[in-house]
């Protein structure tokens, strides 16, 4: 009787050290992946050269609006070539609405605007 309690005892023992451990590695995993998601972000956010819309013609086939220090220029970017097709005025673009407030929301609250839109949708 005693061989049955000890050994239920370790495989409890086995189980409660096996769910620790998985925690653990999923905590570690969530902080390093957040952790480099900021470090891409801050590196991304500090440069010179931003992609201000893509918008997709075919499976592999994209326009791109990029801004290259202070020019515009509108790309065709496909899987092997990119080519430049012209150069736009700042004026002749309009520009998203993501500023740096609307970039830094959390997911909680774009959900929840969602969410509203979509109950607007409802009663319309």
């Amino acid at each position: 009787m005693n061989g049955i309690l000890a050994a239920g005892f370790e495989s409890f023992f086995r189980l409660i050290v096996t769910l620790f451990m998985f925690i653990f590695v999923v905590i570690i995993c969530y902080i390093a992946t957040v952790w480099i998601g900021n470090f891409q972000k801050n590196k991304i956010g500090k440069g010179n050269i931003e992609v201000i819309e893509i918008h997709r013609i075919t499976n592999n086939k994209y326009l791109e609006i990029v801004r290259i220090g202070k020019k515009y220029y509108i790309l065709s970017v496909s899987k092997d070539r990119m080519d430049k097709i012209d150069i736009l005025e700042e004026d002749d673009i309009n520009l998203p609405e993501n500023t740096p407030a609307n970039v830094n929301e959390s997911f909680a609250q774009i959900f929840e605007k969602l969410k509203n839109r979509k109950h607007q949708q409802d009663k319309e």
